[in-house]
């Protein structure tokens, strides 16, 4: 797979993090709630791409260009997006324990995904591989 379609694959599938920690979380209790948590999971993931594009992006192209993206260092980005997501989602109120217990990790789980795919690009203008 080509660096450039794994990097716009990984900006996909990472928003995805939310979704997945959010409905082990908070799981459907029958199936009149099934629809709602679809439509929730969609919020989500929207919400989830729009913050991937302003933090994820320029973040990506800083480290791309000074050659620090690794797994550890998407995963620290992501659980710091996370962190500063949930210090401000509540404002002007005080920001609540179990904001930080979802969007923290959520953060840091759509750094990984992020990682595991760009990894898989195969970039010809690139002899060293990023592990």
């Amino acid at each position: 797979m080509n660096r450039s379609i794994a990097t716009v694959l990984g900006f996909i599938v990472a928003p995805l993090a939310p979704v997945i920690v959010g409905a082990t979380m908070t799981p459907p209790r029958g199936s009149q709630d099934f629809p709602l948590f679809l439509s929730m999971g969609f919020v989500v993931y929207l919400y989830s791409c729009f913050l991937a594009a302003l933090f994820g992006v320029p973040t990506y192209l800083l480290f791309k260009r000074k050659r620090l993206v690794f797994w550890w260092s998407a995963t620290l980005v992501g659980l710091l997006a996370g962190t500063l997501l949930a210090a401000v989602f509540r404002l002007p109120n005080h920001p609540q324990i179990l904001d930080f217990t979802f969007m923290a990790p959520s953060g840091a789980l759509g750094g990984i995904f992020f990682w595991l795919i760009w990894s898989r690009g195969n970039d010809s203008t690139e002899r060293t591989v990023a592990r």
